[in-house]
């Protein structure tokens, strides 16, 4: 089984990196370098580890300076996953689960999220979303306790003969959108445990 963007060795490795039982989402780095090299480093704004699979290329956030001055380490966070090319997008997981869309009114948005990104999704509903306003704003529920407000923005929308199918986009400061991708990420790895804990191993299509 391999998955969409990558394939089975390189799935298991992520999952290795942030396997479920892990207590925390995060992965420890030895880090050992120069000592010329360190002083630059302790003034960057950010740091990223970047891996390069074929195509697809992966970011991961390192936060530095977590860990006591005298310990050459960092901390790795879930990774911010992109298909390389003229123009990047962000994965998008099918069918997100344990979701709740509303608007800003408490009023549930009367939409099935049909696929997630950091950086828009695409909504199936009965009746058109966007009629006269090209933008909405609304709520997104991660939990019971994490909601991420969004200012949703048209891409396209098109009526079926049943449904609308809406395509938005939205823009994220750095802590809504890591958790957003991490809730990403993590839809993406535990579908892969449940396909790889399958009798025959097949995935489904």
């Amino acid at each position: 089984m391999s998955d969409k963007y990558l394939d089975d060795d390189e799935m298991a490795m992520l999952a290795g990196l942030f396997r479920e039982q892990c207590s925390s989402p995060e992965a420890t780095l030895a880090i050992t370098m120069d000592a010329a090299l360190h002083a630059l480093l302790t003034q960057a704004c950010s740091l990223e580890l970047r891996v390069d699979l074929h195509d697809t290329v992966l970011h991961f956030p390192v936060q530095a300076g977590v860990l006591p001055a005298d310990a050459d380490g960092a901390r790795l966070t879930t990774p911010q996953i992109l298909s390389d090319g003229h123009h990047p997008r962000a994965w998008r997981l099918p069918s997100p689960q344990g979701l709740t869309l509303t608007y800003r009114n408490g009023k549930t948005v009367a939409a099935d999220i049909q696929d997630l990104s950091v950086n828009g999704m695409r909504l199936l509903s009965r009746r058109c979303l966007f009629t006269n306003k090209q933008k909405r704003q609304v709520l997104l529920k991660l939990d019971q306790k994490q909601k991420i407000p969004l200012d949703i923005e048209l891409v396209r929308q098109h009526k079926g003969n049943q449904f609308w199918l809406t395509s938005v986009s939205y823009h994220l400061a750095m802590t809504e959108r890591l958790a957003l991708s991490e809730f990403v990420f993590k839809g993406f790895m535990d579908k892969w445990v449940k396909q790889r804990s399958r009798p025959d191993g097949a995935a489904s299509e």
